[in-house]
């Protein structure tokens, strides 16, 4: 059953907040947020691949080396109890085990104030893992487990607040929820996609990403749903 509320509204109003459709020339390395805000993506190694994407021309390609993109401190990074939904496709380039893999993360003090978003693996299981802190004070600490993920493929990835709850999907099906403790914090310092910045970038994802949105103000998945056909 699809859970899927305003989305084609909010796809086109303030309420998203990034919007970055990877799109580009092969080896290219220009990045746009293509939300009504138009943020500066600033990035480090991490190139626009045409041979492998979701949507449009072209994903970005993360080689687990140090590819990341940096946008500066905004307050719209700032969820406190609203509801947001954070999604997009991941294709990995190979089975991504051992150390986990950021999907975001703005961290102003190690362990201390942060928040990350990362995928990460057992031996045979997947986890899509949420971290906050707030004086260190826990705001979630949650692992999402499903079964195995296939390199190659493309799967969709959300994360979405709604209400007391923050909800896992993994291909339009819950895998699991958390209820944070307390409100997620107005952070100072950069976001990060791609690496998590524990006093110097680390984690970091290893494969391509198409169709990375933010939406603040709106749970756009309430239950499990039909992936998206097309671009944001």
């Amino acid at each position: 059953m699809s859970g899927i509320l305003g989305l084609k509204t909010a796809r086109n109003t303030a309420l998203c907040k990034l919007n970055l459709r990877m799109n580009g020339t092969d080896n290219g390395t220009t990045f746009t947020d293509s939300s009504p805000s138009g943020k500066t993506v600033t990035r480090y190694n991490a190139l626009t691949k045409t041979a492998v994407k979701k949507f449009g021309t072209a994903s970005g390609y993360f080689d687990g080396t140090g590819d990341y993109l940096r946008l500066d401190d905004n307050v719209d990074w700032f969820f406190s109890n609203s509801p947001f939904t954070i999604e997009l496709w991941v294709n990995f380039a190979s089975s991504p085990t051992g150390q986990n893999k950021t999907i975001i993360s703005q961290v102003q003090q190690a362990s201390a104030y942060y928040i990350t978003f990362r995928l990460g693996t057992g031996t045979t299981t997947l986890n899509l893992n949420g971290e906050s802190k707030v004086n260190s004070v826990t705001v979630i600490n949650s692992y999402a487990y499903s079964g195995t993920i296939d390199t190659a493929i493309w799967h969709h990835i959300a994360i979405v607040r709604y209400g007391n709850y923050l909800n896992y999907y993994l291909n339009g099906i819950k895998i699991g929820y958390t209820t944070p403790a307390i409100a997620f914090g107005n952070f100072t310092g950069y976001f990060f996609i791609g690496a998590l910045n524990w006093g110097s970038p680390t984690q970091y994802y290893y494969g391509y990403m198409d169709d990375f949105r933010i939406t603040k103000g709106r749970a756009l998945y309430t239950r499990n749903f039909k992936v998206p056909t097309r671009a944001a």
